[in-house]
């Protein structure tokens, strides 16, 4: 096995482990577009605003040639800089797999796909299924095969980023209508968000099933190494409910959810994190992925909740677009082991001497802290 990969490989695996580490994990997005769909040869055609997609729509075949010209650009690009990540490949993410799965419309945007709600509230526990013959199921399994197939071996195929059960049931029934659900029909919605997590937790073990090892672990989608099965999901709509709703309808079926997986990892933002609290609590959750979305302030008053991550014991992926300022801020805050940072820059210049600064401060700090 390339040398590099070993010791790229020692690196996650310092991370995992909680290790001490001489600086955080470090990885760079240039020039990053928080609108990529809509400039993707394969979706372009598919974003016409009000545009019913149905899964014969989409065309694998032209977003696995799209998916091979974009490795090798980020791969030409990207030679130089010091990335520690790993590159892998995964079905369109544009696609709001879980809801369509569900049986939720697909309608686009100039710059997106989104579900239509299908059921009225609090829900219909029996439409809850996925048939074999399920079209959206199809045409995932589909890119899987495909992109197993074609990419497999040097890139392995990983689950695109899914909305775990609470995302999904405000799909199915509205978003309104979901927290009203929780007062008036508490037991219906339990049961709902109950077999909606179990027809996740299938996806995403579809999913391994055509995933290869990489030095004996599996690739996470954000291009970090694990030492296992890898599950990766979001909750977006934690931030409509309290921190007791999250507790009693939602933190059950993670713990549920997360036994299964060797590890496991959730995509949040500030917007939730009045329950971050709570999904701490879970306890095969090992990683925590924040952010600092566009037109946040800086990130300062948010530091607490970052140091409250590492605290609990959980692995802190950081995605942001910092300025120097801040990542002081940051590592002078933050433990280095168990930290990852992928920083959004505008160019390859700017991206090292980004990469510098991180290793000088990091040096200062494991001296101050020695």
């Amino acid at each position: 096995m390339d040398s590099s990969v070993l010791e790229k490989v020692k690196l996650h695996d310092a991370f995992w482990k909680h290790t001490p580490m001489a600086r955080p994990l470090v990885s760079f997005l240039v020039g990053n577009d928080r609108f990529p769909y809509d400039k993707m040869r394969a979706s372009r055609a598919l974003m016409q605003r009000g545009l019913t997609i149905t899964p014969d729509m989409v065309d694998v075949d032209s977003f696995a040639e799209q998916t091979e010209e974009e490795i090798a650009f980020l791969e030409d690009r990207n030679g130089s800089l010091p990335h520690d990540i790993f590159y892998s490949v995964a079905p369109f993410g544009g696609i709001p797999w879980m809801e369509s799965l569900l049986g939720c419309g697909v309608k686009a945007t100039e710059h997106s796909l989104v579900s239509v709600p299908c059921q009225k509230s609090p829900g219909d526990i029996g439409k809850l299924k996925l048939n074999d013959d399920n079209p959206w199921l199809k045409k995932f399994v589909e890119f899987l095969e495909k992109y197993e197939a074609r990419f497999g071996e040097r890139y392995p195929v990983t689950e695109p980023l899914m909305r775990g059960c609470l995302d999904a049931y405000g799909a199915l029934i509205g978003q309104e209508e979901m927290v009203y659900a929780f007062y008036d029909e508490p037991d219906t919605a339990f049961a709902m968000l109950s077999r909606i997590n179990e027809i996740y937790v299938e996806m995403v073990k579809c999913t391994l099933r055509h995933s290869r090892k990489v030095a004996g672990g599996m690739l996470h989608p954000y291009g970090l190494w694990t030492p296992g099965t890898v599950n990766h999901f979001q909750e977006d709509l934690c931030a409509l409910i309290t921190p007791g709703q999250m507790e009693k309808f939602v933190i059950p079926l993670h713990n549920r959810m997360c036994a299964q997986f060797d590890v496991n990892g959730i995509h949040t933002h500030p917007t939730g994190y009045h329950v971050m609290p709570q999904q701490l609590g879970v306890s095969r959750l090992q990683l925590v992925q924040a952010q600092k979305d566009e037109g946040d302030p800086p990130i300062f008053n948010r530091i607490g909740i970052l140091q409250s991550i590492q605290r609990a014991g959980k692995c802190l992926h950081f995605v942001a677009d910092l300025n120097l300022e801040e990542i002081d801020a940051l590592l002078n805050a933050l433990e280095l082991r168990g930290l990852s940072l992928a920083l959004m820059v505008e160019s390859e210049e700017k991206a090292l001497a980004f990469y510098e600064h991180i290793c000088e401060v990091s040096a200062k700090s494991r001296r101050a802290g020695s």
